[in-house]
């Protein structure tokens, strides 16, 4: 029994981290620009797929994680760029686009790789199993916990470290006022964009050895991002962090129980944070 608790408070603790790595970029990019940006699903599927190409026609899994996180942060600077950036003073038009660019994305893997679901198999150096205690843990879970958790930190400390992090503080406050002073936002959110796409784009790779790729991946990663999002906060990257590994396990104990309610539990949970905590867990606080 202690077994399969720990193995699914593992399992839950390293999806949503992975979630987390797609909606830090969501979120940022919510308290930045104000857009609704549902396009970002799509590109956890792009990394996942060039990922997956990368690996299997050159073995090489180091390779395929840069290819992914690259990847994801050309896609994204070319949309935000040709697309999103013309669309910032529409909100409903912003939506719209997004989930239209989402749609594509999606029909475009379809037409590239094929409908089929598709398997990444772990690296020989990250196969196997160690113990804690009594319990088994992969090692390949272990590494994409840690990758999750370096990232948010380096993110983290960028925010709050570095002038960057807070020049993008300061737009998340008052865009307004710091375009006033004759700063160039547009560079700054191109920035922020382009990262929280490349991001999003690794999680995808770090995933697929886990969960499989299909190409309506991202559609289904969607509805819980954007969950996480909203328990989180908008524009709150620690409510993110804190909500991201909360929502992966509380589904993970759940799925023990009755698997179709383990979604059903983080949409109530959500709406509950709507009602009545709308500012998300640490009340808007970045």
């Amino acid at each position: 029994m202690t077994i399969m608790i720990v193995g699914q408070f593992v399992n839950g603790l390293v999806s949503g981290l992975l979630l987390v790595l797609i909606a830090m970029g969501l979120t940022l990019t919510l308290g930045l620009l104000r857009v609704i940006n549902l396009a970002h699903a799509a590109l956890f599927t792009i990394g996942a797929y060039v990922g997956f190409s990368t690996y299997l026609y050159t073995r090489s899994f180091f390779l395929a994680v840069v290819l992914a996180l690259l990847s994801g942060f050309a896609v994204g600077a070319l949309l935000e760029v040709f697309l999103i950036r013309r669309v910032y003073k529409d909100p409903d038009l912003s939506m719209l686009l997004c989930f239209g660019i989402l749609l594509g994305i999606t029909q475009i893997v379809r037409n590239v790789w094929g409908i089929s679901p598709q398997i990444v198999s772990i690296p020989e150096a990250l196969s196997g199993v160690v113990r804690i205690g009594i319990v088994p843990i992969s090692i390949y879970r272990l590494f994409a916990v840690g990758i999750a958790v370096g990232i948010a930190l380096a993110v983290w400390l960028s925010l709050n470290k570095t002038a960057v992090g807070l020049l993008v503080r300061a737009i998340l406050d008052n865009r307004e006022m710091v375009e006033a002073f004759q700063i160039d936002t547009s560079r700054v959110l191109l920035i922020v964009f382009a990262l929280g796409s490349g991001i999003a784009a690794l999680a995808g790779f770090l995933g697929a050895p886990l969960f499989g790729i299909i190409p309506d991946i991202g559609m289904t990663m969607l509805p819980l991002i954007l969950a996480i999002v909203l328990i989180g906060g908008v524009g709150s990257f620690r409510g993110v962090m804190i909500a991201g590994p909360s929502v992966g396990v509380i589904m993970a104990f759940v799925t023990l129980i009755s698997p179709s309610l383990s979604y059903v539990t983080i949409y109530v949970l959500m709406v509950v944070f709507l009602l009545f905590r709308p500012l998300g867990i640490l009340g808007g606080r970045m």
